[in-house]
This record gives structure tokens, sequence and C-alpha cells, in this order.
């Protein structure tokens, strides 16, 4: 978990733009150098990359803007992801004749006049089809980050077949432990997040407590999951049999004639060797959940942490952020549900 006074980074998407922004700058700019310094004065070349590069990184930002258009119904947006296009295909066509023949016949009005009158008949039919597609619209309105949270919240809340994790008990005494300290906390941070503050505080505090319990049914869930797998007999009973059962396929294959029964080995040694990868990838994947459940347990006491001080302190914490920073977690708790639900010992 950051401090309260660190500024909120970039996301992903915005942070690979600036990336391409970047080596945009430097890649053009050095080309524009070479064109100077080996034909002062002479023709530009270096427009023809600049521009092509251009407009990749034109679409580039119009599509991460577009992306923030939650409030916008699809239809709207597809629209606007048109008009974009056309205005950016336009610039370069506009771009290539100003290069190649200025003052000349302007070719490009043509493209512009056809692709136009599309734009024209789509913005058309979208005012026409308005009154009817009303409820699509507020469907469409509903902030991203709201659905995100609701898509988590139910694929937390439905039930696993062919068996529940809420119906496997959690008998490791470490998992009972971080369980057990995964509710203290929750306790704890929803009995600081009652304080009285001011209204507009008090309802972030709100949606801050119903994350946290998000993230600790998360554990909870992530807990009784590894569970499962550690009290699989089959599972267990394969991991030590396997390797075993494939050292003696080789035995027998190295001392086998018979090339018919040597095919026939050679082919359940491979069926074999891929259930054991499957088993070895399953093994990796509950290792890495258990470290997982450890260290979110330290960030949600880093969170009480926070909150705690801030609250001594009489300084009012940055209530967005932590719920920035919790939501992550949720996310991360429900990547590692997902890739064990992807390899489920029925399914290996």
């Amino acid at each position: 978990m950051a401090s309260n006074s660190t500024p909120q980074p970039l996301r992903g998407k915005w942070k690979g733009f600036l990336s391409h922004l970047g080596v945009y700058v430097i890649i053009i700019g050095v080309l524009g150098l070479m064109n100077l310094l080996s034909d002062p004065g002479g023709y530009p070349w270096f427009i023809w990359p600049a521009m092509g590069w251009g407009v990749g990184l034109a679409f580039h930002l119009f599509g991460l803007i577009l992306g923030e258009m939650d409030h916008i119904s699809s239809k709207w947006r597809g629209f606007l992801g048109h008009a974009g296009s056309y205005a950016i295909i336009m610039g370069l066509l506009v771009g290539i004749y100003m290069m190649s023949d200025p003052g000349g016949y302007p070719w490009f009005l043509w493209p512009a006049l056809g692709w136009g009158a599309a734009i024209a008949l789509h913005l058309f039919s979208l005012i026409m089809g308005h009154d009817r597609n009303q409820t699509e619209t507020v469907a469409q309105a509903e902030p991203s980050t709201q659905k995100r949270r609701k898509r988590k919240r139910d694929r937390l809340n439905e039930q696993e077949t062919p068996e529940s994790p809420a119906a496997v008990p959690v008998a490791t005494p470490m998992l009972k432990d971080q369980v057990k300290k995964a509710r203290t906390y929750q306790a704890q941070l929803k009995s600081l997040l009652k304080s009285p503050a001011r209204q507009n505080v008090h309802i972030r505090q709100a949606d801050l407590a119903g994350q946290i319990d998000q993230w600790v049914q998360a554990i909870e869930t992530l807990t009784q999951r590894v569970e499962s797998f550690r009290q699989n007999s089959v599972i267990q009973t394969d991991l030590a049999a396997v390797p075993q059962s494939i050292s003696d396929l080789e035995r027998r294959l190295a001392a086998e004639t018979d090339e018919s029964t040597r095919a026939e080995l050679e082919r359940t040694l491979i069926i074999h060797k891929t259930h054991f990868a499957a088993l070895k990838q399953l093994e990796g994947t509950i290792k890495r959940a258990e470290i997982k459940i450890e260290s979110t347990l330290s960030s949600l006491g880093t969170l009480y942490s926070q909150i705690l001080t801030s609250q001594s302190s009489n300084h009012v914490a940055d209530y967005s952020r932590l719920s920035e920073d919790v939501e992550e977690e949720v996310h991360m708790l429900q990547d590692h549900l997902d890739a064990l639900g992807e390899v489920k010992s029925g399914r290996i």
C-alpha cells in the first residue's frame, strides 16, 4: 500500500501511450536530424515515416480517449469512433497531397466526400433511433469501475461446481490462522471507518468498508480453494506415483525390442509426462496462491495502519486512493481464484 502523500500513478494504458509517444519523438527526431545533416535544405523525406507512424499514434490516443467515455452509449461511441477515424485518415490524405503535389488537383476531396456521406448517414440513423434505445443508453451509462466491482462480486458469490469452496473445511493450522487474522483486520477496519466524518468522507468510508468485505471474502475463498487441493487424495497420490510410473516406462522402453510394443510404450510415456506436467503446474499455482495470501494479509495490515494513523493525527485519509489499492488487491486475488479454477482436480 502506498502512503497517502504519494501521487496517484498513471494507469497502465496511459503509461503505454506515453511510452509509444516517447519512442515516436525520439525516432522521428533522429530521422529528422539525419535528413538535415545529410541533405541540408533538401527534400524532407523524414516527414513520410513521421506521417505514417503519426497515424498509428493518433489512433492509439483516440482509442484511449474513447475508452474513457463510459457515460456515452455504445452506439454513440461507435459513431465517435467512426468520425475520429475519418478525421485521422483524411488528415493523412491531406498531408500526402501537400507533400506530393501542393496546389495541384485536390484529389483527396473525393474520398472525403464519399466517406463523409457515410458519416452523415451514420449520424442520421443514430438520431432517428435514439428514442427506441433509451434502455440501452441507461445501461451503458454505468461507470466502468462499478461494472468491474459488480462482476467481481458476482464471481465471488457464485456457487462452485461440482464442489463449493464454502463446503471445504480449512483444516491446515496456518490457513486457519490466516483467515482468522483477515477477519480480525476486517472487524478493526470497519470499526475505524464508522467514526464520525464529514458527509462526503463518510460516503467514501462506507464504500471502502464494502470493498474490505469483498477483500476478506476473496481471502477466505482462496484459502478454502487451496485447502481443497491440498486435501485432494487423488492429486497427492498422483504427485507421488506418476514420476515412478514414468521411470518404469522409460526402463521398459530401453529394454524393449519389439517395434509395436515400443510404439505403445512411447505413447503411454508421453501421456504420463503430460499428466505430470499438469500436476506440477497445479502445484506451482497452489504455491503462488499461498504466497499471495500471505502478501495480501500484509497489505490488509498496512491499510489498517494507514487509516489508524490518519484518524489519530486528525488527517483526512485519501479514501479514493485507498479504494483503488483495495480494488487492485481484490482483482489480484480473483486472478489467483481464476487460475485455480482452470486446473480443478477433475479437469487435469
